[in-house]
C-alpha cells in the first residue's frame, strides 16, 4: 500500500510540476526569472514522472541514466540562469554560455562514466536505492554525481557572478525567503546524495517527497507573490550598494595609483586595456574600481580612458612633429581610426585635423 502511494505521489507531483513549470515559462515576458524557474520545475517533474512510470515502462538502466542526466542538465541550466539573474548577471551572455557548456560537459561525463563498467567488466557492488537494480562501481558513482552538479552549478554561478553572495542579506524580506529556500534545497540534495551513498531507501524517498512538496510550495509562493523575483533582485542590489561603498582612504589610494599609471603612460595606452586588467594593475577587484569611477569620478571606465587618451593625443597634436594623426592615435591605444575620430570629436568638438590646424595657427 505504501509503495503504491509513494509511486502515485511521485507521478502526480511530477505531472503537476510539468504543468506549473510550463505556465511559468509562458510568463517570461513578465520576468526572465520565470523561464529559469519554469525550466527547473519541468525538468524535475519529468524526472519524478519517469521514476513513477519505471515499473510499467521497464526502462533499461543506461537509457534511464541518459534521460535523468539530460533532465539534470536542463535543471542545472535553469538554476544557473536564475542565480545569474538574481546576482545581476543576466545580461552576461558569455557567462551563461560558459555555465551551460560546463553543465553539458558534466552531463556527458555522467552518461559516459557508467559505460566504463562494461569496458573493464566491473562487478556490481551495491543495489540502487530506488529500484534496487544491481549497480557496478561507476554506475553507483554516476548516480551520486547527478545530484552533485546542481549544487556545484549554483556555487560556480555565485563565484563567477558580477556581485558577491554577501550581497544577498537576510536583512531584507525577499532575500530572507530566498536564503531559506536555497538552504532547504541544498539540504535536500545533500540528503538525497547521502542516502544513495549509504543505501538508505527510506531517507532517499523522504528527501524526494520533501523536494516535491517544496517545489510545489515554491510555485504557489511565486504565483501569490508575482513581484518576488524583482524584489529579490532589488534587495540584492541594495545589499551590493551597502557592501560596496569605498572609504575616503581607499578612494584616495585608488586615485593615487591611477595617477601613477597615467604618468607612466605604458599601461594607459595598451590597446587591450580594460576594466579588469586595470583593476589587476591597481591591485583591487574590478567591481570596486567600477564603483570608484561611477561614484567618485562620476563617470565610467571607458569614458575616463577615452578622455585620458584624447588628452594625450591633443598634447601630441599641439607639438611640432611629422607624426600623422593615425600614428598618434595608435600610440594612444586606439586600434580603429573611425572609433578614434568619433571619440575625439565627441570630447573636443572638432576633428583631429581641425584641432592640429588650430594649434598650428595659434603658434603662428
Amino acid at each position: 500500500m505504501l509503495e503504491e502511494l509513494y509511486t502515485f505521489s511521485r507521478g502526480a507531483s511530477g505531472f503537476s510540476l510539468i504543468i506549473v513549470g510550463i505556465s511559468l515559462m509562458l510568463q517570461t515576458r513578465k520576468n526572465p526569472a520565470y523561464r529559469h524557474c519554469g525550466t527547473i520545475m519541468v525538468a524535475t517533474g519529468f524526472m519524478f514522472c519517469l521514476s513513477a512510470l519505471d515499473p510499467v515502462l521497464k526502462i533499461q538502466l543506461d537509457l534511464g541514466n541518459i534521460l535523468i542526466a539530460g533532465a539534470i542538465g536542463f535543471t542545472s541550466n535553469g538554476l544557473s540562469g536564475l542565480t545569474q539573474y538574481i546576482l545581476g548577471d543576466s545580461r552576461r551572455s558569455d557567462l551563461t554560455r560558459k555555465m551551460h557548456r560546463a553543465g553539458w560537459y558534466w552531463v556527458t561525463a555522467v552518461v559516459l562514466l557508467p559505460l566504463l563498467d562494461y569496458v573493464f567488466r566491473l562487478q556490481p557492488i551495491t543495489r540502487g536505492v530506488e529500484d534496487e537494480l544491481a549497480l557496478s562501481p561507476l554506475h553507483f558513482a554516476a548516480s551520486i554525481l547527478l545530484y552533485a552538479w546542481p549544487i556545484a552549478v549554483a556555487i560556480l554561478s555565485v563565484h563567477a557572478a558580477r556581485w558577491n553572495i554577501a550581497d544577498v542579506s537576510a536583512d531584507f524580506p525577499a532575500t530572507k525567503v530566498l536564503l531559506y529556500g536555497a538552504a532547504l534545497t541544498g539540504a535536500i540534495l545533500v540528503t538525497i546524495a547521502f542516502s544513495i551513498l549509504i543505501g538508505n531507501q527510506i531517507l532517499y524517498r523522504l528527501a524526494h517527497t520533501v523536494l516535491q512538496l517544496f517545489l510545489l510550495a515554491s510555485y504557489f509562493y511565486i504565483h501569490t507573490h508575482p513581484d518576488w523575483f524583482l524584489e529579490v533582485r532589488e534587495d540584492v542590489a541594495m545589499g551590493h550598494e551597502r557592501n560596496l561603498g569605498l572609504g575616503d582612504s581607499e578612494a584616495n589610494l585608488i586615485g593615487k595609483r591611477l595617477t601613477r599609471i597615467m604618468d607612466d603612460g605604458e599601461t594607459l595606452y595598451d590597446p587591450v586595456l580594460d576594466l579588469a586588467s586595470m583593476a589587476s594593475r591597481i591591485g583591487i577587484p574590478a567591481y570596486r574600481l567600477s564603483w570608484f569611477f561611477n561614484n567618485h569620478l562620476k563617470t565610467t571606465f571607458p569614458s575616463w580612458l577615452n578622455a585620458a587618451r584624447i588628452a594625450y593625443v591633443c598634447k601630441r597634436l599641439a607639438m611640432p612633429g611629422k607624426a600623422t594623426v593615425l600614428e598618434i592615435a595608435m600610440d594612444a591605444g586606439y586600434r580603429s581610426k573611425p572609433a578614434f575620430n568619433t571619440q575625439f570629436k565627441k570630447i573636443t568638438g572638432m576633428s583631429p585635423t581641425e584641432y592640429r590646424k588650430k594649434g598650428i595657427d595659434s603658434r603662428i
